[in-house]
């Protein structure tokens, strides 16, 4: 969650005093619309840790992060996307021959070629999404605000979010993230 998470925020902390311009936005690209309901007395993952908790949890800590931070500086723009499946060399380098052989020839030219979009594809969504002006969205006084879009560029149902924000998690993940940053640690 380090790489994922942890790091993003406190790097758009950092920067956040920058983005008060006219047309400011921070983008985030990683997994809108995968957002998830967390572990709430194992928000660190300590004892429920799996890839797939470790995923969802960074998709659904970074809207709700993200709509936090999006209340507190209602002059900028946060976006949060989700690319899809881009084709890269990520499932077969530093591979053994077997699963290039495998992953390459067989796995995937199939999913690849159904699902998965080029880099350059990939590369001009994202700046679509930096630079395009959403309807609806999590508005805050008419100027920024956040968006969640989904791999074609649309926005992605906010129910699951809205309700952890209305149960508190929001606030709670908030409080534990900047714990974590502080060095504080878990709680």
């Amino acid at each position: 969650m380090a790489l994922r998470y942890y790091n993003r925020i406190l790097i758009l902390q950092s920067l956040l005093p920058l983005l008060h311009a006219p047309l400011s936005r921070a983008v985030f690209v990683l997994a809108a619309g995968k957002e998830g309901r967390p572990v709430p007395t194992d928000l660190d993952l300590k004892t429920n840790y799996s890839v797939l908790n470790a995923a969802s949890h960074t998709a659904t800590f970074t809207t709700l992060a993200l709509r936090h931070l999006a209340k507190e500086n209602p002059s900028v723009t946060f976006v949060h996307t989700f690319p899809g499946l881009v084709k890269t060399g990520v499932f077969t380098k530093g591979s053994g021959p077997w699963v290039k052989f495998f992953m390459g020839w067989v796995f995937l030219p199939v999913v690849c070629g159904l699902f998965a979009v080029g880099q350059e594809e990939a590369g001009e969504r994202q700046f679509f999404n930096a630079t395009a002006e959403f309807e609806g969205g999590m508005r805050v006084e008419g100027k920024g605000g956040l968006f969640t879009v989904d791999s074609s560029s649309v926005e992605t149902d906010r129910r699951v979010v809205e309700g952890l924000e209305q149960e508190g998690v929001q606030d709670a993940v908030w409080e534990f993230t900047q714990g974590i940053l502080k060095g504080k640690g878990p709680s």
